[in-house]
């Protein structure tokens, strides 16, 4: 198993994901940014990430608009 160090601050950001239901959890919030990256990401739009990152009001209604799709889908 590796082990990795993560900043408090980033962990903060995992939490407040986890708790608005983004994620269930941290490793899925982590595997879901592994998995981001994996796939080829365009590193255009990471690098415009990391230059103005999201604000937790874009995060919320992000979320909101996801879970909204989903719940209309007739599945």
């Amino acid at each position: 198993m590796a082990r990795i160090e993560i900043p408090d601050e980033v962990l903060a950001r995992l939490d407040a994901l986890v708790a608005e239901g983004s994620y269930p959890s941290r490793g899925e919030a982590l595997a879901a940014a592994v998995a981001a990256i994996a796939s080829g990401a365009d590193p255009a739009l990471a690098d415009a990430f990391r230059r103005m990152p999201e604000t937790d009001e874009e995060r919320r209604l992000s979320a909101w608009s996801t879970r909204e799709s989903i719940a209309q889908e007739p599945w």
